[in-house]
Order: structure tokens, then sequence, then C-alpha cells
């Protein structure tokens, strides 16, 4: 029999916080609910911390015979769950009030929508409150028209704030790690034709600031946040006023990387210590960067080569002609005569 809605959490170390967000969606009033837990943990430390849950038959908990790593643990979730309506719980956010799953499902349930946001309070460790992240309407409604402009900031929040409805086929993208909540996002959006409501009340409460988070990795790799950036934003074909955005938005990111972390995606040693550094960047600046400028996306190209500018006084006229042709390939413009 298949229930009404399946609350999935994917689950990961950290036994107190799965435990809350169990005993949060259990304690959800006015559905008909299975909870799914896929515990990717290396021991088994979830199981026991869920102890008190384990003889509800509405959850159901499954530890993966092998680590299958963050986002494939999310679809996993999704995949072991037999709900009308897929409710996404990370382990450490977990429902502002028992009736905030009813909210979520009732339009998908109705045939209102096929997919609902909503809005979320982000709380510190301490369960304090951060502040309330509320999408403006005037966001939203661009949205729906145009669901890949998420791709130059998301605005919607983390995947515990969305539900849709179980025909939906897309799934999160394990290539990406800090943008796969974003690119899930635009590529559901666009498959439920942009069928979905945006709640403005917090019916989440998003744990923030904890070491093991994703974010947090992500924040200490920026080098490959950038490129999953970069990539998903080449990926949308922006055109017009929002491709000028789409460049913005990269070059902020890129010119926010240390000079190490710009030398070492250009192809040079991964550090370099402050002595000879000068004559360093001058040679690359005229060779090893430049011949790599055409594989290298734009904004880390123009944020290398202000760095390089500022350093060494003055970068070859050869680079800054390789920055504006990196520039116009990147972003499929057409005429690169100048």
């Amino acid at each position: 029999m298949t229930c009404q809605v399946s609350v999935c959490i994917p689950a990961y170390q950290e036994p107190e916080l799965a435990a809350r967000a169990v005993g949060s969606a259990l304690d959800q009033v006015g559905c008909d609910i299975e909870v799914v837990v896929t515990d990717d943990s290396p021991d088994d430390r979830v199981r026991q911390g869920l102890a008190p849950f384990l003889l509800d038959r509405r959850l159901k908990y499954f530890r993966n015979e092998e680590r299958l790593g963050a986002i494939n643990n999310w679809n996993e979730a999704l995949r072991r769950s037999s709900g009308a309506v897929k409710k996404v719980l990370h382990h450490d956010d977990w429902f502002a009030h028992q009736d905030a799953l009813r909210r979520f499902v009732d339009p998908i349930a109705s045939g209102h929508a096929k997919i609902v946001f909503s809005a979320c309070n982000e709380r510190t460790p301490g369960g304090g409150s951060d502040f309330v992240r509320v999408a403006p309407p005037e966001q939203i409604d661009r949205l729906r028209k145009t669901p890949r402009l998420l791709a130059l900031g998301n605005f919607i929040g983390a995947p515990s704030v969305i539900a849709f409805h179980a025909s939906l086929q897309e799934r999160f993208n394990p290539k990406y790690l800090w943008v796969s909540d974003v690119d899930f996002y635009v590529r559901l959006i666009e498959e439920a034709g942009g069928d979905f409501i945006y709640v403005d009340e917090a019916l989440l409460n998003i744990g923030t600031l904890l070491p093991s988070q994703l974010s947090r990795e992500c924040q200490r790799e920026r080098l490959r946040s950038f490129y999953e950036h970069a990539d998903l934003i080449s990926a949308q074909r922006f055109s017009g006023d929002d491709r000028k955005s789409a460049v913005a938005a990269l070059k902020t990111e890129a010119e926010a990387l240390s000079l190490a972390e710009l030398l070492s995606l250009a192809g040079g040693a991964p550090s370099y210590g402050p002595v000879g550094m000068a004559s360093e960047l001058q040679r690359l600046a005229k060779t090893s960067l430049l011949d790599r400028a055409r594989a290298l996306p734009f904004g880390l190209v123009w944020a290398a080569y202000q760095r390089l500018n500022r350093m060494t006084g003055g970068a070859s006229r050869r680079l800054v002609h390789a920055v504006r042709a990196q520039l116009r390939h990147f972003l499929g413009h057409q005429d690169a005569r100048r």
C-alpha cells in the first residue's frame, strides 16, 4: 500500500541530530507518513541513536552496505521511499511545528501543485534563530517563468525546503556537491512546467554552522565550488542581461580565490613562497597561463589576470586578449574579431 508522504532523511553520523529530525517527522499530524532513513555512516551510532523510534512501523531504517557519498545518499533515500509525495529532510534539519508537513503535502495531494517550497528558519548549533530565509515574491515570479535564473543565486535554500509529487523523475546529480541543490531545483521545476507553490511561512528549521555540513566542506574546497558554479552557469547558456549577471557572479567568485588557488587551477605549482613570486608570475603571464587560457572558465582567467597585473606591475597584452577571447567563448559569443 502506498503511503501519502515519504519523509526522506539521508543520514551521516551525528546520531543526536538524526534523532531530532526523525522525531520531528514522526510528530507530524494530518498525514499518512513513512519516514525513510538511509544511513551512510561508517559505524552504527546513528542506528543506536534512533533506537527509541525503531519499533514505530512508520520508520524504515536502511544502512548502506557501501558508502555512497552525500549526493548519492540523498537519492538513495528518495529511491527507498514509496509515498505519493516525497519530502526531503536532511538529518541536521527539523520541522518547525507539528502541522508543517501537512502544509507541504496538501497542495500536492489535491492537485494544486507538483512542487512545494517553503521559507525556513536558519538555526545556529545552540538552537538559536540566525534569520528567516524568505524569497521575495518578485523572485518567485521570475523563477516560475525562468527556472535557470536560480543558477545565479540560490534564494530558495537547502534541500529540506522542498516536497514534490512522486511522478517527477529528476534527482540530484552526483557530479555536483556545492550546487547539487540548485541544479536539482532547476531541472525539477522545468520538468513540472513551473507548477509549484511557494509558502512564505517558515515550515523548516535548517541547522547552520555545523562543522560536518556539506556547505562547510565546500567552503573549504573553494576550487571545486568555483568550478561547479561555472559549470552550472555555463550549462544554462544565458543571454542578454542574464548573461551580464552570470559574468558578474562568476567574476566576483573567482576574485575571491587566493593567488595560490588560481595558479593551481592554471596549471602552476600547488603553492609558491614569497621569494621569487614576482618572477614566477611574470613567466606564467607570458607562457603557462596564456597557453591554458582557452581551457579555463573566464572568471578564473580574469581574476588571475587582475592579480598578476597587481603583483607584477603589468601583464602582457596577449594575456588581455586571451581573457577577452575566453569571455566570449564561455558565453557563446560569436563575434571574436576584436
